[in-house]
Protein backbone atom coordinates (compact mmCIF):
# COMPACT_ATOMS: atom_id res chain seq x y z
CA UNK A 1 0.00 0.00 0.00
CA UNK A 2 0.76 3.52 -0.53
CA UNK A 3 2.35 3.61 -4.15
CA UNK A 4 1.38 5.89 -6.23
CA UNK A 5 1.17 5.05 -9.83
CA UNK A 6 1.07 6.41 -13.21
CA UNK A 7 1.96 5.97 -16.49
CA UNK A 8 1.44 7.54 -20.62
CA UNK A 9 3.11 7.94 -23.70
CA UNK A 10 6.38 8.23 -24.78
CA UNK A 11 6.13 9.70 -28.08
CA UNK A 12 8.67 12.45 -28.65
CA UNK A 13 10.38 11.47 -25.43
CA UNK A 14 14.30 10.51 -25.24
CA UNK A 15 16.05 8.76 -23.12
CA UNK A 16 17.25 9.43 -20.13
CA UNK A 17 13.66 9.54 -19.21
CA UNK A 18 12.49 11.61 -16.49
CA UNK A 19 10.26 9.14 -14.19
CA UNK A 20 8.23 12.62 -13.11
CA UNK A 21 6.55 13.15 -16.20
CA UNK A 22 4.74 10.33 -15.72
CA UNK A 23 2.97 10.77 -12.82
CA UNK A 24 -0.69 12.42 -12.80
CA UNK A 25 -2.05 10.02 -15.21
CA UNK A 26 -3.22 6.88 -14.22
CA UNK A 27 -2.46 3.65 -16.04
CA UNK A 28 -3.34 0.35 -16.91
CA UNK A 29 -0.26 -0.92 -18.57
CA UNK A 30 0.96 -2.10 -14.85
CA UNK A 31 -0.14 -4.54 -12.61
CA UNK A 32 -0.21 -6.38 -9.30
CA UNK A 33 1.23 -10.11 -9.30
CA UNK A 34 1.15 -13.01 -7.65
CA UNK A 35 3.69 -15.69 -7.43
CA UNK A 36 2.23 -17.71 -9.99
CA UNK A 37 3.02 -15.18 -12.60
CA UNK A 38 5.16 -16.52 -15.40
CA UNK A 39 6.57 -13.97 -17.75
CA UNK A 40 4.96 -14.41 -21.34
CA UNK A 41 8.20 -13.73 -22.74
CA UNK A 42 11.20 -15.70 -21.04
CA UNK A 43 8.74 -18.08 -19.26
CA UNK A 44 11.10 -20.21 -16.90
CA UNK A 45 14.23 -18.46 -18.46
CA UNK A 46 13.14 -15.05 -15.75
CA UNK A 47 12.38 -17.47 -13.01
CA UNK A 48 10.25 -16.35 -9.79
CA UNK A 49 8.92 -12.71 -10.46
CA UNK A 50 7.99 -12.08 -7.10
CA UNK A 51 10.70 -11.83 -4.78
CA UNK A 52 10.15 -13.58 -1.25
CA UNK A 53 6.45 -13.09 -0.94
CA UNK A 54 3.33 -13.98 -2.75
CA UNK A 55 2.72 -10.25 -4.68
CA UNK A 56 5.07 -7.95 -6.44
CA UNK A 57 4.36 -5.30 -8.90
CA UNK A 58 4.99 -5.33 -12.71
CA UNK A 59 6.03 -2.04 -13.77
CA UNK A 60 4.81 -1.30 -17.41
CA UNK A 61 3.24 -4.35 -20.09
CA UNK A 62 4.33 -7.20 -21.70
CA UNK A 63 3.31 -6.92 -24.99
CA UNK A 64 2.74 -3.42 -26.63
CA UNK A 65 5.41 -0.63 -27.45
CA UNK A 66 5.29 3.35 -27.25
CA UNK A 67 4.60 3.91 -23.49
CA UNK A 68 5.73 4.26 -19.94
CA UNK A 69 4.59 3.36 -16.33
CA UNK A 70 6.00 4.35 -12.94
CA UNK A 71 5.66 3.77 -9.49
CA UNK A 72 6.75 5.89 -6.22
CA UNK A 73 6.32 6.00 -2.44
CA UNK A 74 8.05 7.84 0.03
CA UNK A 75 8.98 7.36 3.68
CA UNK A 76 9.35 9.90 6.03
CA UNK A 77 11.86 9.95 9.15
CA UNK A 78 13.53 6.90 8.21
CA UNK A 79 14.95 5.12 11.36
CA UNK A 80 15.89 1.41 10.13
CA UNK A 81 19.33 0.80 9.89
CA UNK A 82 19.16 -0.35 6.17
CA UNK A 83 17.18 0.09 3.03
CA UNK A 84 16.66 -2.89 0.90
CA UNK A 85 14.62 -3.33 -2.55
CA UNK A 86 14.94 -6.10 -4.94
CA UNK A 87 14.53 -5.80 -8.91
CA UNK A 88 14.31 -7.72 -11.99
CA UNK A 89 14.28 -6.44 -15.39
CA UNK A 90 13.30 -7.36 -19.35
CA UNK A 91 13.90 -4.89 -21.66
CA UNK A 92 13.28 -5.61 -24.98
CA UNK A 93 15.48 -4.58 -28.08
CA UNK A 94 13.46 -3.11 -31.22
CA UNK A 95 16.28 -1.94 -33.04
CA UNK A 96 16.64 1.47 -31.64
CA UNK A 97 19.65 3.46 -30.35
CA UNK A 98 19.75 4.15 -26.85
CA UNK A 99 17.88 7.09 -26.42
CA UNK A 100 14.63 5.56 -27.97
CA UNK A 101 14.97 2.23 -26.68
CA UNK A 102 13.20 0.29 -23.94
CA UNK A 103 14.42 1.18 -20.72
CA UNK A 104 13.93 1.25 -16.76
CA UNK A 105 15.31 3.75 -14.01
CA UNK A 106 15.40 3.16 -10.32
CA UNK A 107 15.93 5.92 -8.20
CA UNK A 108 15.91 5.97 -4.29
CA UNK A 109 16.43 9.73 -3.08
CA UNK A 110 17.10 11.03 0.08
CA UNK A 111 14.46 13.79 -0.09
CA UNK A 112 16.04 15.57 2.95
CA UNK A 113 19.65 16.09 1.33
CA UNK A 114 17.85 16.35 -2.38
CA UNK A 115 20.25 13.89 -3.30
CA UNK A 116 20.26 10.34 -5.60
CA UNK A 117 21.86 7.89 -2.95
CA UNK A 118 21.20 4.63 -5.21
CA UNK A 119 20.50 5.30 -9.15
CA UNK A 120 20.16 3.13 -11.82
CA UNK A 121 19.37 3.33 -15.54
CA UNK A 122 19.46 0.76 -17.84
CA UNK A 123 18.35 0.54 -22.11
CA UNK A 124 18.22 -2.06 -24.39
CA UNK A 125 19.79 -0.02 -27.13
CA UNK A 126 21.28 -1.86 -30.17
CA UNK A 127 24.15 -3.81 -29.40
CA UNK A 128 23.61 -3.47 -25.77
CA UNK A 129 25.52 -1.10 -24.34
CA UNK A 130 22.73 0.17 -22.30
CA UNK A 131 22.98 -3.02 -19.86
CA UNK A 132 25.42 -4.93 -17.96
CA UNK A 133 26.64 -7.84 -16.50
CA UNK A 134 23.72 -8.31 -14.36
CA UNK A 135 21.79 -9.01 -17.74
CA UNK A 136 21.33 -11.98 -19.90
CA UNK A 137 19.93 -11.97 -23.78
CA UNK A 138 17.68 -14.53 -24.96
CA UNK A 139 16.92 -13.09 -28.55
CA UNK A 140 15.97 -9.63 -28.58
CA UNK A 141 15.40 -9.47 -24.51
CA UNK A 142 17.92 -8.29 -21.91
CA UNK A 143 16.68 -9.39 -18.92
CA UNK A 144 18.33 -10.16 -15.64
CA UNK A 145 17.65 -13.85 -14.53
CA UNK A 146 18.41 -13.32 -10.41
CA UNK A 147 16.76 -10.81 -8.33
CA UNK A 148 18.87 -7.48 -7.88
CA UNK A 149 19.19 -6.62 -4.35
CA UNK A 150 19.69 -3.05 -3.67
CA UNK A 151 21.02 -2.32 -0.36
CA UNK A 152 21.59 1.39 1.66
CA UNK A 153 23.05 1.19 5.18
CA UNK A 154 21.39 4.27 7.49
CA UNK A 155 24.10 5.60 9.15
CA UNK A 156 24.11 8.54 11.77
CA UNK A 157 23.75 10.59 8.71
CA UNK A 158 21.42 9.51 7.03
CA UNK A 159 19.29 8.21 10.23
CA UNK A 160 16.00 10.51 10.45
CA UNK A 161 15.71 11.36 6.86
CA UNK A 162 13.12 11.19 4.04
CA UNK A 163 13.12 8.84 0.76
CA UNK A 164 11.68 8.72 -2.10
CA UNK A 165 11.89 5.46 -4.23
CA UNK A 166 10.59 5.44 -8.09
CA UNK A 167 10.66 3.29 -10.64
CA UNK A 168 10.13 3.25 -14.28
CA UNK A 169 9.56 1.10 -17.21
CA UNK A 170 9.59 2.21 -20.68
CA UNK A 171 8.78 0.92 -23.96
CA UNK A 172 11.12 2.09 -27.12
CA UNK A 173 9.65 5.35 -28.26
CA UNK A 174 7.51 4.46 -31.45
Amino acid sequence: SGWETGGGSRTGQANPLNPANFFGSPTTRSAVISSSYVDPNLGSLLGSTVYSENFGYRVEDTVSGGFASAIRQTVTNYTDSNIFFAWKAVLENGGHVASQSATMVITLRDLTTNTDVIRREYNAGAGGGGVDTRFSQQGNLFYTPNWQIEQLSIDSSLLGHDFLLTVLGADCQP
